[in-house]
């Protein structure tokens, strides 16, 4: 998605489901224990940053954030 996108509903679902999905393969890497992320994100601003509501095991709620990494070399 890019910023000419912004009005395209299509689009910015797409886009929230690659950043959810982005979003728990990193969690997974890290190791974090949690267990669930929520499906819609809490707060967006597409195609920049995405919120995500998260649940710990222990049943403690957190947040993580999601983005585009513009100009990343990694």
């Amino acid at each position: 998605m890019n910023s000419q996108d912004n009005h395209n509903p299509v689009a910015e679902a797409e886009w929230l489901v690659g950043q959810r999905c982005d979003g728990v393969e990193y969690l997974q890497k890290q190791g974090v224990d949690y267990a669930s992320v929520s499906i819609d994100a809490d707060w967006f601003v597409a195609p920049y940053v995405s919120i995500w509501r998260i649940e710990s095991s222990e049943g403690f709620r957190q947040g993580a954030m999601a983005g585009d990494h513009l100009g990343s070399t990694h």
